[in-house]
């Protein structure tokens, strides 16, 4: 049984694909077999493929994290903020209490850690948002 839980098994369900759908994979084998193997690993990368982006971030509250760039030391995602904070300052405060990422110091370099180096929170259509840059330290 096939099972994707994560970005690497769901790159290594295509290349599996790619043998199984190679025709001179599998002469003797049992055609059935494989057919169902097959179905089987597609179900699983669509599935994979397709699912929410909603985190619970504590609280019950539940916001949709899209990350749309990243390079070697860090990435930046769009982040909603729930519908309940509806000032600037209430949704501010639930970034800083729930979002942001602090910084631990260390005594070592290039510790890894992931950290908040900036966000901008802005409203579209009466909803918060905001731009997350999370930096690592590399």
């Amino acid at each position: 049984m096939f099972k994707v839980t994560g970005n690497e098994s769901f790159r290594e369900g295509y290349a599996l694909l790619a043998i199984l759908n190679n025709p001179d994979f599998g002469k003797d084998a049992d055609k059935k077999l494989l057919e169902e193997y097959t179905i089987e690993i597609k179900r699983e990368l669509r599935k994979w493929a397709h699912r929410g982006t909603a985190v619970d971030v504590g609280m019950g509250f539940m916001v949709e994290r899209r990350a749309f760039g990243g390079d070697y030391d860090g990435y930046t995602e769009l982040v909603t903020i729930p519908e309940v904070f509806d000032t600037e300052e209430s949704a501010d405060e639930f970034f800083n209490d729930f979002i942001k990422i602090n910084y631990r110091p260390s005594m070592y370099d290039c510790t890894g850690q992931a950290f908040t180096s900036w966000y901008h929170l802005f409203k579209r259509n009466g909803r918060f948002y905001a731009y997350h840059r999370v930096a690592m330290d590399v």
